[in-house]
């Protein structure tokens, strides 16, 4: 499309596919127009404007279009490219009010009859107290002007006290208020320099620009960046909006049934103002269909539908404004549109229907129609939560998920009563049902049949764990004791909180914390008491109320109440950092880890490179790290501590930090937005863990060189690992690759003791042996098979792996090589 604008001529607008062999810009109408004041005198100087605006062949928005003259005395004003149909025009003079009326252009001269004001007078300058020209200076009577080279302006309103806004490109906008008449023609307005950014959507329909929403990330060295959403303006269909400051930026666009748009990252200096153009937004994925009662077949009006995504991308979607929602109207027909890629929970509810709930897979942009979706009243679910004795467990929340665990928001929720009994109305179908109390106490899936009613029960098989703590057999006084199973899986994972104003209770949602954690006062004779420890192996830290704390591995017993003693009385171990090329010692950081990757003591050596850890818990498996600046880091695997250990020894070699830029994509090309990436070092231990951003890009800076790997979460590819990637200061690392659909993994037990019964403990290990079970989203500690002995692990990358399951106190290996979409594991 070419569009040529040219002054005193009526403006040429002709799409590229009708040939470019002759342009012919018409002159268009004339308007002459004068001004007068009430008295009848001519009006010596203003400004005369007629603004119109003008339909984009194949396109469905228009563009604006002004021409202006000056007023001079008694001569006539005339505003020439004009067209033949009607324009507004607009009149002003300094000292009196803007006149506005509506007409068809002819040569007829216009007459405007204008109406004296306040004259508001004054002059803009900047910080540094020089004169600001061309600052458009507003009323609050809509008449509008612009400072001279001077910095001088005149502008009327109808009445004080009233209020002037005044703007510039590279300068911050702002408003004044005038109170007195005594101060309205002296006015010394300071505007602040500012940096500014600029665009002009574009799309294939009308655009709702008056809705857009402008997010603004700005970029924190080292490596981060922080989000805004800053004030905006829109003018001529281009917005504009003020830069916290000089610096690096990414802007991305959300405007309603259309795709949030990135807008390339750019630089503004002081003072300057980025123009970025034209940025096309697109229709992206959606999804739609219609909703009908199950009974009737009736299409049902008033469902509200909100669809939120699975996994980490919804902390993504809560930055910017929460879930796409939709209500249906009387054709029971609804559309969401202008979505990313990824998976997605639609979520239906309606009065006097049971809420149900689709698992949405959507491509880029496709949109997915669902056909017809039944609302119906549901299944009357009559349920009862009782303890390992049968005895009620009253004031427990009772949450209902999708069956992947991965939504943060349940399907449904209810309170148990006194009596541990609940009821709600369900869809039939397949859930993951969770228990809560101070703590997650069950995860077990759940089949609720097509039936009129059904009865559950969830058993809550905790233990009332009474001990003591000890410092060589001699009871401590006071302090903190914490709890957690040593196999939980927030220990490993990347963790968020996210603040929420749904139906989560409590308002703030975590994502990746350890749910099996507990804390108990330890009391002055060195008891302490729990009531709902979870069984097994777990890892328990003192607290003392002064000095460092000790950490010890229990193993609390599977039944209703059990003692256990905590000593804390433990071993040295003794070491050395060196340079390997001098073998001289070297300040270093030490850093020692036990077996499930948690951190037991964390010192810095002597000049001479010696440390000395103590109190620390005899066994196998640990690591010890030790990181100098200019070194590569430097760990110790399956390292054995016990009394009389001999002295470690680390060698670092020279070597910088490194920098590894993760992007990752899905097998559609879309971005893997929100999704966490973690980075573990070659033994397994995680060094850092981040959401991907919009665009599905993390980088990781100021790495000490070594060799890691990466971990990815996606609720579309699953979990996965990369090979092995060694960063080091000779150049930044970049890992870019489209992750295939994951492959869905159920686990099957064929044992008795499987029944609804505990799943203890679950590992996944990569064809490079590093445990990856603890990134599955949908694993918890307390998880439980369903009453049939099924369990859904969640997606992993397709690949081969070890997966190791402990049921029934014992460890079942199974070796898979994943393809396809779905593969059921059984054991034994």
């Amino acid at each position: 499309m070419v569009v040529v604008d040219a002054a005193s001529r009526r403006p040429l607008v002709r799409l590229l596919d009708e040939g470019l062999e002759s342009l012919v810009v018409e002159p268009g109408l004339s308007l002459p127009v004068t001004a007068r004041s009430p008295d009848g005198k001519a009006v010596a100087a203003g400004e005369a404007c007629a603004r119109w605006r003008e339909r984009l062949p194949g396109l469905r928005r228009g563009r604006d279009f002004e021409r202006c003259a000056m007023l001079a005395g008694d001569e006539p004003a005339v505003i020439a490219g004009l067209p033949a149909r009607e324009v507004e025009l607009t009149v002003q003079a300094a000292g009196f009010l803007p006149a506005t009326r509506r007409l068809v252009p002819a040569d007829k001269p216009v007459v405007a009859e204008l109406e004296p004001g306040v004259l508001l007078a004054g002059r803009v300058v900047d910080p540094g107290g020089d004169p600001i020209a061309g600052v458009v200076v507003r009323s609050s009577s809509d008449a509008e002007t612009e400072s001279a080279a001077d910095g001088t302006f005149a502008v009327a309103s109808r009445a004080l006290p009233t209020a002037i806004e005044l703007e510039r490109d590279g300068y911050r906008r702002r408003t004044v208020t005038v109170l007195k008449a005594e101060d309205a023609r002296k006015l010394v307005v300071e505007l602040e320099w500012s940096e500014q950014a600029r665009f002009t959507p574009v799309g294939d329909g009308e655009l709702e620009l008056a809705a857009a929403k402008v997010y603004v990330e700005r970029f924190r060295p080292p490596s981060t960046w922080s989000m805004s959403r800053p004030r905006t303006a829109v003018e001529d269909g281009e917005i504009r909006l003020d830069l916290p400051g000089p610096g690096r930026y990414r802007l991305s666009l959300r405007l309603p049934g259309y795709r949030d748009a990135r807008l390339p990252e750019f630089e503004v200096g002081r003072a300057e103002v980025a123009d970025l153009g034209t940025v096309e937004v697109e229709r992206g994925a959606g999804v739609e269909g219609q909703v009908v009662d199950a009974a009737s077949g009736e299409p049902l009006a008033g469902v509200h539908l909100r669809l939120t995504p699975l996994g980490t991308a919804v902390i993504d979607q809560l930055r910017r404004g929460g879930a796409p929602q939709a209500v249906t109207g009387d054709d029971g027909r609804f559309l969401l549109a202008g979505l990313e890629a990824g998976r997605y929970e639609l979520l239906l509810r309606r009065d006097g229907f049971a809420r149900a709930a689709r698992d949405v897979e959507l491509a880029a942009d496709e949109v997915e129609d669902l056909g017809t979706v039944e609302l119906g009243t549901g299944v009357r679910v009559v349920g009862r939560v009782v303890d390992r004795s049968e005895r009620p467990r009253a004031g427990v929340w009772v949450r209902f998920f999708e069956p992947s665990g991965q939504a943060l928001e349940p399907l449904q929720e209810v309170a148990a009563g006194a009596d541990g009994g609940f009821e709600l109305q369900l869809e039939a179908g397949e859930y993951l049902a969770r228990v809560y109390d101070q703590r997650l106490l069950l995860a077990q899936p759940l089949s609720i049949p097509e039936t009129d009613e059904h009865e559950i029960e969830l058993r809550v098989s905790t233990t009332r764990l009474a001990g003591v703590v000890v410092r060589r057999g001699e009871p401590v006084a006071g302090g903190l004791l914490t709890l957690v199973a040593a196999y939980d899986p927030g220990l490993r994972r990347g963790k968020v909180l996210v603040h929420t104003g749904g139906s989560i209770d409590p308002a703030t949602a975590s994502v990746g914390l350890p749910e099996s954690y507990q804390s108990a006062a330890v009391e002055a004779d060195g008891t302490f008491l729990l009531d709902d420890a979870a069984a097994g192996p777990m890892l328990a830290t003192y607290y003392p109320p002064n000095g460092r704390a000790s950490s010890r591995r229990i193993q609390v017993p599977d039944r209703d109440q059990a003692w256990v003693t905590v000593e804390l009385q433990g071993v040295e171990v003794s070491g050395r950092v060196i340079d390997r090329d001098s073998e001289l010692g070297l300040a270093a950081s030490v850093r020692l880890r036990g077996p499930s990757g948690e951190e037991v003591a964390s010192l810095r050596t002597a000049a001479d490179g010696t440390f000395v850890a103590g109190d620390l818990e005899p066994g196998e498996g640990y690591a010890v790290e030790a990181q100098a600046e200019g070194y590569a880091t430097a760990v110790l695997r399956e390292v054995t501590i016990e009394d009389g250990s001999p002295p470690l020894l680390l060698a670092l070699e020279r070597g910088g930090d490194g920098t590894l830029s993760v992007r990752l994509r899905r097998a559609d090309g879309s971005a893997a937005a929100g999704s966490f990436v973690t980075v573990l070092d070659a033994g397994g231990s995680m060094v850092r863990s981040l959401p991907a951003d919009a665009q599905g890009r993390r980088d990781f800076d100021h790495l000490p060189a070594g060799t890691y790997f990466l971990v990815w979460s996606d609720p579309v590819a699953g979990t996965g690992i990369s090979e092995p990637l060694r960063v080091s200061a000779a150049e930044p690392v970049t890992y870019d690759v489209a992750l295939p659909p994951g492959v869905g993994v159920d686990l099957r037990c064929v044992l008795e003791e499987c029944a609804g019964g505990r799943l203890e403990a679950m590992a996944v290990y990569s064809a490079d042996g590093l445990e990856i079970g603890s990134f599955l989203p949908a694993l918890s500690t307390p998880m439980r098979f369903s009453a049939d002995g099924r369990l859904a692990l969640g997606r992993l990358a397709p690949g081969r792996y070890v997966v190791r399951a402990f049921v029934a106190g014992r460890a079942v290996d199974r070796v898979v090589s994943l393809a396809g979409e779905r593969v059921t594991l059984s054991i034994p």
